[in-house]
């Protein structure tokens, strides 16, 4: 697995189509590849976004989670560790990023669906 960075532009339970065409445009533009994704916190869906980790993808990452007012974005390494990156400086790991059962996701706070398949940080 390679190192990603995951992030919405979604304020809870409020899908903000300007930000997510907003984000797209500035992805592309930028030629950085990216899947859109659905996460989930507190059983409320919303649009995330993957991108592939590296100075140049953090940089724009953290310019547009400050834009559109998110605490953080999650980094999963190369080995599955996970990290929220908070605009304080702050970095909190929250455990290894895995594939699980939806009914296991379904129990956490906050899980991901990618292709179908669901993921926890636990």
């Amino acid at each position: 697995m390679k190192n990603k960075l995951i992030f919405s532009v979604c304020q809870q339970n409020n899908q903000d189509d300007a930000n997510i065409e907003w984000t797209k445009d500035l992805l592309t533009i930028n030629k950085i590849e990216y899947k859109a994704i659905v996460g989930a916190y507190n059983n409320i869906n919303e649009l995330s976004f993957v991108v592939s980790d590296n100075k140049r993808t953090r940089q724009l990452v953290s310019m547009i989670c400050d834009f559109t007012n998110q605490d953080c974005y999650l980094r999963v390494d190369i080995f599955s560790k996970s990290y929220l990156h908070f605009f304080n400086g702050d970095v909190q790991y929250i455990g290894y990023f895995r594939k699980v059962t939806r009914q296991h996701a379904k129990l956490k706070d906050a899980y991901f669906i990618i292709d179908n398949e669901y993921f926890v940080a636990e």
